[in-house]
């Protein structure tokens, strides 16, 4: 992507004066948009990127096309310029909801916990907690981080997030703490946590469809998993997870591993979005 990158670089230096003046966007630019959505499910990123850089040339920087860019670099993996292509976005539109959560994806992703939830924060301020159209997914990052972040810490230091996502006054509740744990871990397991996200970054910068990465995604978590490594297995489905908060098997082995762990609660709440019947899933649900 080093080319499409340069291009870009010098596009969106040229698009933010245009921006001062923009109008009502046309149909064809709209379209140009669903084609880009297109190429990124279909894991095309070099050709979606190149389409983004023809918009570009056509409308000048707009802050629809710049998020697209955020969210193709974000998918192959190139978090560096996933983070530049936010701000630039972010300098066109700093309302841009979209924007905040994939940086806060990105902060999970890089086990950057309490910054997701800063993250988190700011959408809640902004938007004067109206977030219904986003509050799926923003409960899905939420329920993520709690996997690894104390529950008592979230509700004394993010108040505003624990009352809007859990709907809930402070109340304490008996949660395994692994951030003691993080906190001890000695050099050889950073060593092997840098492994593990050299793994991840492998699978999204493969050029490859988003339901291919998930796949990829189970395959390694299968991996740890039969190794009875369940807190590594985990951090692959999260981050199939992050590229699809819907999928039905990743839904599934996020609640069978969980329960697997002791978080039996956690795990229901995976279960309950399963959309397919399934009597086992019934079972462990009630």
């Amino acid at each position: 992507m080093g080319k499409c990158s340069r291009k870009m670089k010098r596009k969106v230096q040229l698009g933010n004066k245009q921006n001062l003046r923009e109008k009502q966007l046309p149909q064809d630019f709209l379209d140009a948009l669903e084609r880009i959505r297109e190429y990124k499910d279909n894991g095309c990123y070099d050709d979606g990127l190149q389409a983004c850089i023809d918009l570009f040339e056509k409308y000048g920087v707009k802050a629809d096309a710049a998020y697209e860019v955020a969210e193709l670099y974000y998918l192959s993996g190139d978090y560096e310029h996933c983070a530049i292509w936010c701000e630039n976005t972010l300098n066109l539109d700093n309302q841009k909801v979209d924007v905040y959560l994939l940086l806060s994806k990105i902060a999970l992703l890089k086990d950057q916990l309490a910054n997701a939830l800063a993250l988190l924060e700011k959408i809640i301020i902004i938007t004067n907690s109206d977030i219904v159209h986003y509050r799926e997914d923003m409960e899905e990052l939420l329920n993520l981080v709690l996997i690894d972040y104390d529950e008592s810490d979230v509700q004394s230091r993010y108040p505003l997030v624990w009352k809007t996502l859990k709907n809930i006054n402070n109340n304490t509740s008996a949660e395994i703490n692994y951030s003691d744990e993080q906190d001890d871990m000695i050099i050889a397991d950073n060593i092997y946590e840098a492994k593990i996200e050299e793994l991840q970054l492998a699978i999204m910068k493969e050029p490859i469809s988003l339901i291919q990465k998930i796949t990829l995604c189970h395959k390694k978590a299968a991996e740890f998993y039969k190794n009875g490594d369940f807190n590594n297995a985990l951090e692959f489905l999260k981050l199939a997870m992050t590229i699809d908060n819907t999928n039905n098997i990743t839904l599934k082995n996020m609640g069978f591993l969980l329960v697997k762990m002791g978080k039996e609660e956690e795990a229901k709440a995976y279960f309950k979005k399963i959309e397919e019947v399934d009597l086992m899933i019934i079972d462990m649900i009630n």
